[in-house]
């Protein structure tokens, strides 16, 4: 399956007009059978999902050929590279990440590598505390001024590869499986949905068929209220039922289901460029604050609402060797 993503997404630029037609029907199975394979019943699951599947691969591989260039990720360059100043406390903390990030440690194990550089995506998430604290106003020192401080946690490398052209191949394909695992939760929520209501409506039944089997009972007590309750609750579920489409529709449903949701794919995941204007304590500032630097960084965001600062990196062997 990877030889097929090193084709459909290579390292260089490569849109929908030139895929060969070979692999779009390869990338339109891989979309059944990471959603719902049951749709290849319908006849015409092929042609209706092609402009939704050529649209999401468009769409990663213009997200991951919009990323920067590579920077050195090296103690030496966190005093240097705004980007890893900002996401990193020193240059020990960026070793740190190094020294303990999974991904590296088992690519290092399975590569052995011992010269040139490893490739990644160094991704970090940003988040915004507001506190009260001293600082300098109109040339007074002042206390409890409200202050937003920005901080990066949660470091990971992913995408690693011994050269920027693998990095971006492997993000494209990463990142075309995230909308499909985007694609297949959406699916999953239909079916969730009608399970519930149709175990509601057969709960409501069978309530309704007791109320009506107790019908002038001695010492049983007016039930017409209660009766009239449950059927305008069931009839609420039916409404329900009918709005998500017939039982024998389903199929169809999820197909569609599945083809918006690639046609989405740019609501799902995409990136941000975004300029902070942070000081040396880590401080958000006004662009015309004297101490605030401009920092440009990258947010991807997902499906989930998650945001993540990104950047491409290269870590050089001999940074690697000082982590052993």
């Amino acid at each position: 399956m990877l030889k097929l993503f090193e084709r459909i997404f290579p390292g260089e630029k490569h849109m929908s007009s030139s895929y060969p037609e070979q692999l779009i029907k390869k990338a339109v199975e891989r979309t059944v059978d990471a959603t719902d394979p049951r749709v290849r019943i319908l006849g015409h699951y092929g042609k209706q999902l092609r402009p939704a599947v050529l649209h999401a691969m468009d769409h990663v591989i213009g997200l991951v050929d919009a990323l920067a260039a590579p920077i050195p990720m090296t103690p030496a360059n966190h005093a240097t590279a705004l980007s890893l100043n900002v996401m990193f406390s020193s240059g020990d903390s960026l070793l740190d990440c190094l020294r303990w990030d999974v991904a590296l440690r088992d690519f290092l194990s399975a590569e052995g590598v011992t010269e040139g550089s490893v490739f990644a995506l160094l991704m970090a998430k940003p988040s915004r505390r507001h506190i009260f604290g001293h600082d300098l106003i109109e040339g007074k020192m002042m206390s409890d001024v409200p202050l937003t401080v920005i901080s990066f946690d949660d470091h990971r490398l992913v995408g690693l590869a011994r050269d920027e052209v693998e990095t971006r191949r492997i993000l494209k394909w990463r990142a075309f499986d995230y909308i499909l695992v985007t694609a297949l939760n959406a699916v999953t929520e239909a079916q969730t949905l009608r399970t519930g209501l149709k175990s509601r409506k057969q709960l409501l039944k069978a309530k309704l068929d007791i109320l009506n089997r107790s019908s002038g009972k001695p010492l049983q007590g007016p039930l017409g209220p209660e009766k009239q309750k449950i059927q305008e609750r069931m009839a609420q579920v039916e409404a329900e039922l009918s709005d998500i489409g017939a039982e024998d529709t389903v199929l169809h449903q999820h197909l569609e289901l599945i083809g918006r949701t690639l046609l989405a794919s740019d609501q799902h995941l995409f990136c941000n460029p975004e300029t902070l204007y942070i000081d040396p304590m880590q401080y958000l500032r006004d662009a015309s604050h004297p101490k605030a630097r401009a920092v440009p960084v990258q947010l991807l965001h997902d499906a989930q609402g998650a945001q993540w600062a990104i950047q491409l990196v290269s870590i050089p062997t001999d940074c690697i060797a000082e982590l052993r």
